[in-house]
């Protein structure tokens, strides 16, 4: 008893090592609960990506009209995405896309932005050409409610704007109001009925 009360700190590094492998240990399972996540969702993307198109290896319009609603919004937006990467030049090639393709691309990246935060991580995240399609995306699919937080954040956040300056105070404000709105009304059911009606349009890409 002696010996453990003279060299009491030796117990105190052997707990102190003992919560630093703990620590360790739960660090490894969390990151590699993540990488698993992160994979499950890279193959569910190229899987609704492949699911929608025909022998051509192009989007089919018969099979955007007759897909279910589970994994459509997504396998479209994937197809846009591989499309312009092929482009070599995305970000000058996007305004030469069809309307709804560039429609459907904002949107996604909104839904995407504002399901792991808010409305303004997507203002804060992304930049012109994406930003402003957005405004005429949520106007396209009919969101009336959620057009104004969308075009007024839209407007703070346009550095080419210099009549209207950020106001943090309204940008929180714009946040919790789409944040309710997108409680009681999903944009995605709107966004699958606009996928929908503009098959034709995106098969085209």
């Amino acid at each position: 008893m002696e010996i453990l009360i003279e060299y009491w700190y030796l117990w105190l590094i052997l707990i102190l090592l003992i919560i630093g492998v703990v620590f360790l240990w739960k660090k490894a399972i969390e990151r590699s609960r993540k990488m698993r996540e992160a994979h499950r969702k890279e193959m569910a993307f190229i899987e609704n990506a492949q699911r929608l198109r025909g022998e051509d290896n192009r989007m089919s319009a018969e099979k955007i009209r007759t897909s279910g609603d589970e994994g459509l919004f997504q396998g479209v937006a994937a197809n846009i995405q591989v499309s312009l990467q092929k482009t070599g030049t995305p970000d000058a090639s996007f305004q030469d896309y069809p309307e709804a393709a560039r429609n459907v691309y904002a949107l996604w990246f909104l839904m995407d932005d504002v399901g792991q935060g808010k409305l303004s991580d997507f203002f804060r995240q992304s930049t012109q050409p994406l930003t402003g399609q957005l405004v005429e995306a949520v106007r396209a699919v009919g969101a009336e409610k959620a057009y104004l937080p969308v075009k007024q954040e839209y407007d703070m956040f346009d550095e080419g704007n210099e009549s209207v300056s950020l106001d943090y105070k309204l940008v929180m404000e714009c946040d919790e109001k789409f944040a309710h709105l997108m409680e009681k009304h999903s944009l995605e059911p709107l966004i699958l009925a606009y996928i929908r009606e503009h098959a034709d349009e995106l098969a085209k890409i």
